[in-house]
């Protein structure tokens, strides 16, 4: 904790790949102001302090080099309240959490995921407003050239580690209704049904991950072994559609699965409305949250 204010605020901006000029345009200050602070030869007053504070994502303390935790202070009969449209996950977040793990500032990106939970926000919303939009704008930057395989291979290594991170500790897990996901056949873009699942785990419900790959004999093993209310597959390209349908069809050949209810979901389905009736499926999930209210509303809860 040895870091001066001046520092602090140079560390966080060369950090947010921001040069003074553009600092200092959003403080509505000049860029010599912003040069004095961080040569530690002028100190702003309180107002340009908090916001300060509020621009970076950190506390006072952090700042003031009174601590190296950068977490904000959220009093704790905040933290349940509705969320005010300041706090809102926005696109900023996301791009936040993108450019920290392009430039491997581990730290950075699992701030902003953890700032989110702080606030209140849902993990769904962690999910759908910052995870998978993150993954989304890697897949198009490798896509375009801008981002090597290996990065784009990194990014969604780490995410699948933050979402291991984000999960609920076994010991506060109260088990619910059983739901199994997976996605299809060897579809190896698993983080989105992975992010369901958790999403899934953190509303109530007992979740088995099966993965990929999973022979249809291996699916009615685990239907026959335990008490199974919904299965939710996902499919990320058009072209794993078949076996979802495969798996569809050969459950709805045996009565003993009929109370099962099965849910879709994945890139594979977009554009295409009402692709899900057309294969047999129950419900078509787009995101984490909506494939968790889907869950209740099929099991009528």
């Amino acid at each position: 904790m040895n870091a001066t204010f001046g520092e602090r605020i140079k560390g966080l901006r060369r950090g947010r790949k921001k040069n003074q000029k553009e600092l200092a345009s959003y403080l509505g200050l000049s860029q010599t102001t912003i040069a004095n602070y961080e040569n530690n030869s002028r100190f702003p007053n309180d107002t340009t302090l908090i916001n300060l504070a509020d621009y970076f994502h950190v506390s006072l303390d952090y700042l003031l080099g009174r601590t190296d935790d950068s977490s904000p202070f959220i009093p704790p009969n905040q933290k349940s309240k509705n969320i005010n449209k300041a706090h809102s996950v926005d696109e900023g977040w996301s791009g936040r959490y993108l450019e920290a793990l392009i430039r491997t500032d581990f730290k950075e990106a699992w701030r902003v995921l953890e700032l989110a939970s702080q606030m209140g926000h849902t993990l769904e919303t962690v999910y759908d407003k910052i995870l998978k939009p993150a993954l989304y704008k890697a897949g198009v930057l490798w896509q375009t050239g801008k981002l090597d395989v290996a990065q784009e291979h990194f990014i969604t290594s780490e995410t699948e580690r933050f979402i291991s991170l984000l999960r609920k500790k076994p010991s506060t897990i109260t088990p619910g209704p059983l739901v199994v996901t997976f996605a299809a056949d060897d579809d190896r873009h698993t983080l989105g049904v992975r992010m369901v699942s958790s999403a899934l785990e953190e509303a109530g419900y007992n979740v088995m991950f099966l993965g990929n790959q999973l022979p249809f004999n291996s699916l009615r093993f685990i239907l026959n072994q335990y008490p199974v209310k919904v299965v939710a597959m996902s499919a990320s390209h058009p072209v794993y559609v078949n076996n979802i349908t495969f798996m569809i069809n050969n459950m709805r050949e045996h009565s003993s699965y009929d109370h099962i209810s099965v849910i879709v979901g994945g890139q594979g389905f977009h554009g295409k409305p009402d692709l899900w009736k057309e294969i047999g499926s129950d419900a078509y999930g787009e995101d984490a949250s909506t494939a968790v209210k889907l869950v209740s509303a099929l099991l009528g809860q």
